[in-house]
């Protein structure tokens, strides 16, 4: 099998792994946080890149929110899909490996792009919030 043949037979899989993961986290964000309006959320997300006059916004925030989750769950997506093949070789198994992967994008998500690559107002952090959040 050709390395292009190899991208064609993964687009379909990582373009489905991308949607059902953007879905289910958004819609994670939504339920776990049902005393909050939807569009506020995706504003939240859209403050990242507009700062706080993101939560002055319309709809158009709100839609940029969305498109930023989605582009974000991308990045994690193909980084996923990418170093599979590495990182199952040092934990074999799946289950373990998705919860590891998980707690590697809390980490990046909350320590690197939230704090030095967005506009988001961060809260500091308690490790109880963090345990909290977890577990949900």
């Amino acid at each position: 099998m050709t390395s292009t043949s190899t991208k064609q037979n993964l687009t379909k899989p990582i373009l489905l792994t991308w949607l059902l993961c953007g879905m289910l986290d958004a819609l994670s964000a939504i339920v776990l946080n049902l005393n909050v309006p939807p569009p506020a959320i995706f504003k939240y997300i859209a403050s990242g890149a507009f700062g706080k006059s993101a939560f002055a916004g319309g709809t158009e925030m709100a839609i940029y929110g969305v498109l930023f989750h989605y582009f974000i769950a991308l990045v994690f997506t193909v980084a996923l899909f990418l170093l599979y093949p590495y990182f199952i070789k040092i934990v074999r198994n799946k289950i373990i490996l998705a919860l590891v992967y998980g707690a590697l994008i809390f980490v990046v998500m909350n320590f690197i792009v939230v704090p030095y690559l967005s506009h988001i107002v961060q809260k500091p952090m308690k490790l109880q919030g963090i345990l909290k959040t977890w577990l949900r």
